[in-house]
């Protein structure tokens, strides 16, 4: 028994001995996780749901709570592989499910979003992620991560790509910079160049090779302010990469994005490249030739008198829509300056500054710089019309005629009859104007006769070789319904406010929400009628008017009684104004102002002995002008102003009376410069700073063959993409109807008023009615909508042979036994037609 005891005791001993020295060798185990234990319970609990890149910037989302309930998580922190790239504050929101599980009320609101710039030194690869959420109390919680917030792969390219855009931005600040240097400081440049290397250049030449340059350069970086991203966006299987480099994209602009450089862009694309007829567009097929303004590129002798698409023939097409976009800017600032200076001769810099100044005008860049277009080829006839009279050499009158011919026939082409009617009358009374004024009738001759005819055998000989290829297109678009039947107008519609409507640029060029207007419907110029009218009569009483004041004169008149009363319908249909709406004699009306206002006021005003009295009745007339504008503005609807507040028109009140004001006493200076200001305030980030795409290409194997034409329901601008990409399409925008579609569709031609259209035509599907297979609308002049139920629908008579829809319609789509599916991609279902 004492054995036993002992040898239990014994057991006892060293059982204690061994759990003592277990204890021992394992406390600092239990130490550490007891402590990692309290800094948890204590601190507060956290996890990464998901880190991941998008473009160049990083998003990231979970949630975070303290442990007591009256602290608060105060910041982010995250780090990449142990280098810290945020620590700043995050988005918070409500995460019910974290306070289902943890029972824990005050972490209902503990979810956190971070949404930062990816730093430039970040380069391609895999990042080790760690995330800490700092506690207002000055303590942190280290995040727990799962598989999808352990690692963040990095794209380095973004940041190639930040860094390219502050490159051009510099280049385009330094450039503007240099421009300023050398507009300013012409004199003292050219001296230096006539001292250093012996050449004698007039400072107008030296400035002018500046602009040329700078347009070079632009044009070889590639610059653009098209919003032809914004259809890419929507098209995901098109793909191009472009670079915006300032400002967005404008969906206003949908007549260019849309419409002009898709088509452009399917012309280059197009195999063989530039066809008269783009097979691609249409089952039928679309004449090109026809397309206006800025126009398409065609392999057509029509083209040398197409300017703006010169670079689709010379250059890649990154540079070609570059030319594109920067040519009707350039060749309009050129050739109007050129203009101005031949009716207000020596005097290079004020003819410039208005010529920018009219370049800048929100009717001239809300509406894509096409009026500037149109503008540069009635100045470029009027330069040659005036140079043929002037010159005394045979071989320049005769180039010169050659060189008219082609503009003119350029001027034709631009297929927008509001703006060239219009338009053409400004610029006959100018002619017309500056002929009497320098007597150059007296220098007319045989060799002005035979230049003359030159120019009219060129223009009629480009003309008949345009009718010839384009007469079919012509005569269905003029058989249309719209626009080929549209009535004469007579004018008489215009009012006040619409006319004054510029004075509310400032606001409504990016702001405006109306049904009765939109961002390039409202633009337009600052008109200062009584100013001027003053200012007019003033030089009229000292008998210092020459022709060229009284025919701009003259030609303003008439076009204010058109927009405001009208002109009988004889005399509309024999002057073709009536082709002229009155809200679009704005661009005419607004030309003839700048320029007669620039006239006047370099001749300064001779009073001696009424200075005072001058300044008093200027005083008078431009209160009574901003009166009547400040009520005008209030005129306009509810919709169009209520982002215009009281701050806001006192400002637009003062300016108005400080232009009229400037204007009425012929200070040059100060109504330029502060007209400009107000330009480059208005319009300055209206169109976007981009880069133009490389290519523009098809990314689904389905498609990449151009072999066959796809039609898109639903949507129909990723079908202007597709053909803008080289693809066969069955719908899109068509200038005329596609006869094929229309035989299929409504055989009987019940419905021709329907289609029978300028048409963005788009299949909607529609499963209301399961007895109709396809029904036609046209909710809007120039949209056709073909209804069909996606079940029953007989998809051969669209003559496509693949057909994709916005995923939502898969459903549908598969229980008609024409379709085969394919397969999903980018959100959009692909099927096959069965032609069986």
């Amino acid at each position: 028994m004492g054995f036993f005891k002992s040898f239990i005791r014994f057991l006892s001993f060293r059982t204690l001995k061994a759990i003592s020295l277990l204890i021992f060798l394992t406390l600092p185990f239990y130490s550490n996780m007891s402590a990692a234990n309290q800094i948890a319970d204590r601190f507060g609990e956290g996890a990464v749901d998901v880190i991941k890149q998008e473009g160049n910037k990083v998003i990231a989302q979970g949630w975070a709570g303290p442990a007591k309930p009256s602290e608060q998580i105060a910041s982010i922190s995250v780090w990449l592989s142990g280098q810290k790239v945020y620590d700043s504050q995050f988005e918070r929101y409500e995460r019910p499910d974290v306070q289902k599980v943890t029972n824990r009320s005050d972490w209902l609101r503990s979810g956190w979003r971070l949404n930062f710039s990816l730093p430039e030194e970040m380069k391609t690869g895999d990042y080790t992620v760690e995330i800490v959420a700092k506690i207002d109390t000055g303590k942190e919680i280290s995040l727990s991560a799962n598989s999808n917030s352990k690692i963040l792969k990095i794209d380095g390219s973004f940041n190639e790509k930040k860094k390219q855009i502050r490159t051009i931005k510099i280049i385009i600040a330094t450039t503007l910079i240099i421009l300023i240097l050398m507009f300013f400081y012409a004199e003292s440049f050219v001296r230096i160049i006539k001292e250093k290397i012996d050449l004698q250049i007039s400072e107008a030449i030296f400035f002018s090779t500046g602009l040329i340059a700078s347009f070079i350069l632009f044009l070889a970086i590639g610059i653009t302010g098209s919003s032809f991203s914004i259809g890419l966006s929507q098209a995901p299987f098109v793909k191009g990469d472009g670079i915006n480099v300032s400002g967005l994209d404008q969906g206003i602009r949908s007549d260019e994005w849309l419409v002009l450089t898709p088509l452009a862009v399917a012309q280059f694309n197009h195999v063989p490249p530039n066809p008269v007829v783009n097979t691609n567009h249409g089952e039928d097929g679309q004449n090109m030739l026809i397309v206006g303004m800025t126009g398409v590129p065609v392999a057509h002798i029509s083209e040398i008198s197409k300017p703006a698409t010169w670079g689709y023939f010379l250059f890649d097409l990154k540079r070609a829509l570059s030319w594109n976009w920067l040519f009707p800017i350039f060749g309009c600032l050129l050739a109007l300056w050129a203009v101005i200076c031949i009716i207000l001769p020596n005097n290079w810099k004020a003819s410039f500054l208005l010529s920018l100044l009219f370049s800048s005008a929100p009717y001239v860049v809300a509406w894509s710089n096409w009026p500037a277009y149109a503008v540069f080829f009635p100045s470029l006839i009027f330069i040659c019309l005036n140079s043929i009279l002037r010159t005394e050499k045979t071989l320049t009158k005769l180039c010169l005629g050659v060189l008219a011919g082609i503009t003119f026939a350029g001027f034709v082409f631009v297929l927008y009859p509001p703006w060239q009617v219009s338009l053409a009358y400004i610029f006959i009374a100018l002619t017309v104007g500056v002929a009497l004024r320098d007597k150059l009738l007296h220098r007319f001759n045989a060799a002005t006769a035979i230049s003359l005819i030159i120019a009219t055998l060129i223009a009629g000989s480009i003309l008949l070789s345009w009718w010839t290829d384009a007469k079919t297109a012509i005569e269905a678009m003029e058989n249309t319904v719209y626009p080929g039947q549209r009535t004469t107008v007579v004018g008489g519609t215009m009012s006040l406010p619409m006319l004054l409507r510029g004075f509310t640029n400032v606001i409504t060029l990016y702001e405006l929400q109306s049904p009765y207007s939109n961002k390039s419907e409202i633009a337009s110029f600052n008109y200062l009628l009584l100013p001027l009218a003053l200012l007019f009569l003033l030089k009229a009483r000292q008998k210092s008017l020459t022709a060229v004041e009284i025919s701009l004169a003259v030609a303003i008149l008439f076009i204010i009684v058109f927009m405001f009363v009208g002109i009988p319908t004889s005399i509309a249909k024999f002057s073709l104004w009536g082709r002229v709406p009155a809200n679009r004699a704005d661009l005419a009306l607004g030309l003839a102002t700048l320029l007669l206002s620039g006239l006047l006021m370099q001749a300064k005003i001779k009073t001696a002995g009424n200075q005072n009295l001058t300044k008093i009745v200027a005083v008078i007339v431009t209160l009574t002008w901003a009166i009547i504008s400040y009520k005008a503005i209030g005129g306009l609807d509810d919709t169009i102003i209520r982002d215009l507040n009281i701050n806001i028109m006192i400002a637009l009140f003062i300016t108005i009376m400080t232009l009229g004001y400037f204007l009425s006493t012929s200070n040059f200076k100060g109504f330029v410069y502060l007209s400009l200001a107000v330009s480059t305030a208005t319009t300055l980030t209206f169109n976007p700073i981009n880069i133009a795409p490389n290519d523009i290409k098809t990314t689904t194997s389905l498609i990449t063959s151009k072999q066959s034409r796809v039609l898109v329901l639903d949507n129909m601008t990723p079908a202007m993409y597709l053909v803008a990409s080289g693809t066969p399409v069955a719908n899109g925008i068509f200038y005329y109807p596609q006869q094929s579609i229309w035989h299929r569709l409504d055989p009987n031609g019940s419905n021709s008023d329907t289609y029978n259209r300028y048409q963005h035509l788009i299949y909607s599907v529609d499963n209301t009615a399961p007895t109709l297979s396809y029904r036609l609308e046209s909710p809007r002049p120039d949209v056709v909508k073909i209804y069909i139920n996606a079940a029953t629908f007989d998809f051969n008579l669209s003559g496509a042979d693949l057909v994709t829809a916005p995923v939502a319609n898969r459903f549908e789509l598969e229980k008609n036994p024409k379709l085969r599916f394919i397969n999903d991609s980018d959100g959009w279902t692909w099927f096959r037609i069965s032609k069986q």
